[in-house]
This record gives structure tokens, sequence and C-alpha cells, in this order.
């Protein structure tokens, strides 16, 4: 859900409004130091939030990713980004994408994956965490909402299980 987000929107424009909220800001990386001193509180609001609405992005996806085993739990290690690189990754995004991309390190790129395939992916996820399979780790101080499952991909019951259960999302 979204609720997190308008958290830290709602506390984005709160402590938008006086100079010790901004320095906060700025000390949290919300908000830029040469824009601190903005005139208008609703300028500072409108940068910070940005940073607020990445944030929330980033955490989504780590979600995302949790739930369908590609990111392990807070003692593991994480599956680093150029293992999820595909050749034809280059294909899906457009000039402009990519200089999106660079520039603020995020890009959205619709249709990359065919809905049908997504909804399949979300469904099988659905099932495994209506069978209370899928599990939060309330010490995840940064994502503390995530529900994953640790899979080996690899051999064992654990791994043909889970290819079973779950075969678009394998995929």
């Amino acid at each position: 859900d979204d609720s997190e987000a308008g958290y830290w929107i709602s506390c984005v424009g709160e402590r938008s409004r006086t100079r010790e909220g901004r320095a906060e800001l700025v000390q949290k990386g919300f908000l830029d130091k040469e824009h601190e001193h903005l005139a208008n509180p609703a300028d500072v609001a409108r940068r910070a939030s940005l940073v607020a609405l990445r944030y929330r992005v980033n955490k989504r996806l780590q979600r995302h990713l949790a739930a369908a085993g590609l990111v392990h739990g807070v003692d593991e290690r994480c599956v680093l980004p150029k293992a999820l690189g595909s050749p034809s990754a280059s294909e899906l995004m457009d000039e402009a994408a990519r200089d999106q991309l660079q520039k603020e390190r995020l890009a959205i790129v619709d249709n990359a994956f065919p809905g049908e395939v997504m909804l399949q992916m979300k469904q099988e996820m659905q099932a495994m965490r209506g069978e209370r399979l899928l599990q939060n780790d309330p010490n995840d101080v940064c994502n503390p909402r995530q529900e994953s499952r640790y899979l080996p991909y690899g051999a064992g019951d654990s791994s043909r299980e889970f290819r079973e259960r779950c075969p678009v999302t394998i995929q």
C-alpha cells in the first residue's frame, strides 16, 4: 500500500515549514543543501517530496524482488543489479529512458513485461502469501513490511517445489 509514501510526504511537507525541519530534511538526504533556504515552503516540499517518492518506489521494488525470491534477507547477500541484467534490456529502453536512468538512477519502462505474465506472477506470489509461505523480517529497518522466502534456485526439494508452484515467476 502507499501509506508509507503518504507518511513520508506529509513529514516532508510539515518539516519544510521551519528552519529546523529543513535542516533535518537536508541531514536525512531529502533536500539538497542549496534548496534549504528557498522562501516558499511549497518549493522546499516539492523538491523533498520527489526524493520521498523515489524512496517509496525503491522500497516497493525491493519488496517485489524479495517476494519473487530475487532479494534475500538482511543478513544474506543481495543479488547485485548486474546479475539481473539481460542482453535484451537495451532494446526495452529508448534513449530518453537511458538518460533518465543515468541521471536519476530510476527509469520506468511501460510494457517491459507482458501484462499477462505479470498478472500470473502476482497470482503466484499471492497464493504463496495466502498459504503463509512468505515471511517478513521485523528487524529489517529499511523495509520492515517486505515479505520474502529464501528458496535456492539450484537443486533440492525447495527449488523443485518452487518451480512447480511458481512456473511463471521462476522464468
